[in-house]
């Protein structure tokens, strides 16, 4: 078992990417948590812009992933947070075999209140000036608090503090604003203009097919047909999970 400078053991690891790994704290005596090890080799600007804009946006928001702190070792950034249950696509596509069946059996007032949630978070954000660049199901978490699920909009990799109205273009830039991918530009939940002449609108269109793939989900549950807007997004791409979370009834 792994043990960081603070003598604090950690869990198993729950995830790795390509700039490193989660793995749960072992001692809960204050809470649920997680450290993201982020290996030195990454982009140490653009790692901290994210730390920071994590911190600024969780602060006053319940909805935005908790930020609990974050230090340095010879070889790696560390970064505690609270931890979560499962993102919300988990949820959508899955939850008939999810263990907890208060999951299982969510209903419409839940839904409801995720999706005012997710408003609030992206919301306070922006307000915040802060453009999350990212939103979609899986970037979206679950966490279950005294027996209800609540949201928190997560994994801010590609969140920019918007200086201006707008950012153009998909490179990285000097001042830690992480260059856009193709899996991000490319996505069914981003924004046509994603990349080209882009600001706080592009972030609302996201938001709005995250909810759109939520209520989908939730239409089919109760054995009524998707609303007419997620077959038009069904028309324009077969690449992403709309399809997977609509093809499951007969529409």
């Amino acid at each position: 078992m792994d043990v960081l400078s603070l003598e604090v053991p950690l869990g198993p690891i729950l995830g790795e990417g390509t700039s490193g790994t989660v793995q749960p704290l072992a001692q809960d005596t204050f809470g649920r948590f997680v450290v993201k090890r982020i290996k030195k080799s990454e982009d140490k600007q653009v790692v901290t812009e994210e730390v920071r804009l994590l911190k600024l946006a969780s602060a006053e928001c319940p909805y935005v992933l908790r930020f609990a702190f974050a230090f340095e070792t010879p070889t790696e950034l560390l970064v505690i947070t609270e931890a979560c249950d499962l993102p919300l696509w988990d949820a959508l596509v899955h939850a008939k075999e999810w263990q907890d069946q208060s999951l299982a059996s969510t209903g419409l007032i839940e839904r409801r209140c995720w999706s005012a949630g997710l408003c609030s978070a992206v919301c306070h954000c922006h307000s915040l000036r802060i453009l999350h660049r990212d939103i979609n199901p899986w970037n979206v978490l679950l966490v279950k608090e005294s027996g209800i699920w609540s949201p928190r909009l997560g994994d801010f990799g590609l969140a920019v503090e918007l200086q201006g109205e707008e950012l153009q273009g998909t490179e990285a830039t000097s001042d830690g604003v992480a260059a856009l991918d193709d899996s991000a530009v490319g996505s069914l939940y981003s924004a046509p203009e994603l990349g080209k002449r882009y600001g706080f609108p592009a972030d609302v269109f996201s938001l709005g097919m995250t909810l759109v793939a939520l209520w989908a989900s939730a239409s089919m549950d109760e054995g009524k047909p998707a609303v007419p807007v997620c077959l038009f997004h069904i028309d324009m791409s077969s690449r992403f999970g709309l399809r997977s979370i609509l093809s499951r009834r007969t529409l």
